[in-house]
């Protein structure tokens, strides 16, 4: 929620605000956060925040935060901000089922998009982060239509066959 539910917001959110929802989430009981996201400020001003909401979010056992990664200088971010001991436990990353969907949501081919994914998979595992592979448009694309449900479950087993430990299938 906290990265989904404010990546569109116009007016930028507080840090201080951000922290306090997300706590708000842990004192519920929430125990699986997406707390943010590494994203280039120039293109998610609503993360440039990023690390410092790490730093300020309540560390509970049996919590886990998870950041979604784009790029490998994004996937540099997590490990570091994980190093440094106020990281997230798990990197989420996307790819599209439709070629075409993909090139305009990360303006690369799924062979360029694959390449950079595995690479960016292995710096992950090997920080000893989990993965979440993300297969976007699995329902249907709105540049495309229909997308056979064969080719959606390839790119589940293309993510498995990465070592993520989730896999999500979306919208």
């Amino acid at each position: 929620w906290a990265r989904d539910g404010l990546q569109s917001e116009p007016d930028f959110v507080p840090t201080e605000l951000k922290a306090e929802m997300i706590t708000r989430m842990v004192e519920a009981g929430f125990t699986r956060i997406e707390a943010t996201s590494f994203a280039h400020p120039k293109y998610l001003p609503q993360f440039a925040d990023a690390e410092k909401v790490l730093q300020l979010i309540p560390r509970k056992a049996g919590v886990q935060y998870r950041g979604i990664c784009t790029t490998p200088t994004a996937i540099e971010r997590a490990i570091r901000s994980k190093g440094e001991g106020y990281g997230v436990d798990e990197i989420a990353m996307v790819i599209s089922s439709t070629e075409r969907h993909n090139k305009a949501n990360v303006n690369m081919t799924h062979a360029e998009n694959k390449a950079q994914l595995e690479q960016m998979t292995r710096s992950a595992l090997a920080s000893g982060h989990e993965v979440f592979g993300w297969v976007l448009t699995s329902f249907g694309c709105p540049l495309t239509g229909d997308v056979p449900v064969e080719q959606v479950l390839a790119m589940g087993q293309w993510w498995k066959d990465l070592g993520a430990k989730y896999i999500g299938f979306g919208d």
